[in-house]
């Protein structure tokens, strides 16, 4: 049987992936309509509640996507974990992964414990289709070293899926961040139509302005920019600034990004936007297992 390509559909926010013209890519990918679903692993462990998984269960069942939650179904099975869930996917004839987001250390911790991870590492190498949203996309990394999130649990190791040769830092924005120091009606108007994340495009006298109307003041923390600059003093392994409205659609080596916005590539040396369908390439790639052996 000719092995089937290893495909991954990556957003940084699938909830904003309608608004910029992307949804359909979900039928695509798993190639569903609502007159031929598949079952479809789901994946929220990175997440605590359960008020928006009710919500995406209901709302992707009418393009084809009938969710089979991995809570619900997790093996009892706890002397091969691994195999357990293989042959629970089989017997539920999943055909097609969705891993949300969350938290990612919780959810790195969840696949490691439980055995999911390298359950859907090898699912996904077989060429079932795999999609992810933000923490869904940090776990198919080498590492989850440029998550944006808290580590709010210990996971056994920052070693991810490494079902792809680069890191994710999602929700990225590479521009100066800022922040009305003043709840206005004016600045409340103005973040609800995302007008502060456009500032780059404005002159400084515009800003000075802006920024006596509306109480406008320059975040001082570290930018992304920033702490991806902190990775590469330790690290090689490129990273992908992946934005908001944007996904990464990827057939083994082919890269594609949608949504209509470029995406930042990161390297040791440099920095680059991209929106071609070249392979992001790895100089030195981790070897180490999602979990330890032992």
């Amino acid at each position: 049987m000719e092995k089937r390509p290893k495909k991954l559909l990556l957003f940084s926010d699938l909830k904003l992936a309608n608004k910029h013209g992307i949804g359909d890519e979900l039928k695509a990918h798993f190639s569903v309509s609502a007159d031929n679903p598949k079952n479809i692993l789901y994946v929220s462990y990175a997440r605590k509640d359960s008020v928006q998984d009710d919500k995406e269960t209901e709302v992707l069942k009418t393009i084809g996507m009938d969710l089979v939650s991995a809570k619900d179904i997790a093996p009892k099975n706890k002397s091969d974990k691994v195999k357990a869930w293989l042959k629970i996917m089989d017997e539920k004839k999943i055909e097609g992964i969705y891993v949300t987001g969350g938290n990612t250390f919780r959810l790195l911790n969840e696949l490691q414990e439980t055995g999911l991870g390298e359950a859907i590492k090898t699912k996904v190498e077989d060429g079932i289709p795999y999609l992810g949203a933000s923490a869904g996309a940090n776990v198919v990394c080498p590492t989850i070293m440029t998550t944006n999130d808290m580590p709010i649990v210990q996971p056994k190791s920052f070693y991810a899926m490494n079902l792809v040769p680069f890191q994710i830092n999602p929700h990225y924005v590479g521009d100066k961040a800022y922040y009305a120091e003043e709840n206005t009606s004016l600045a409340k108007e103005f973040a609800e139509k995302g007008f502060f994340g456009r500032l780059k495009f404005l002159g400084g006298e515009i800003i000075k302005q802006l920024q006596e109307l509306i109480k406008l003041v320059e975040y001082k923390g570290e930018t992304r920019d920033q702490r991806i600059e902190e990775f590469f003093q330790e690290n090689v392994t490129p990273v992908v600034g992946l934005r908001d409205g944007t996904a990464l659609d990827i057939e083994d080596d082919k890269v594609r990004i949608l949504g209509g916005k470029p995406y930042t590539l990161f390297l040791k040396d440099k920095v680059q936007e991209r929106s071609d369908g070249n392979r992001i390439k790895d100089p030195k790639e981790p070897k180490e297992p999602l979990r330890d052996e032992k």
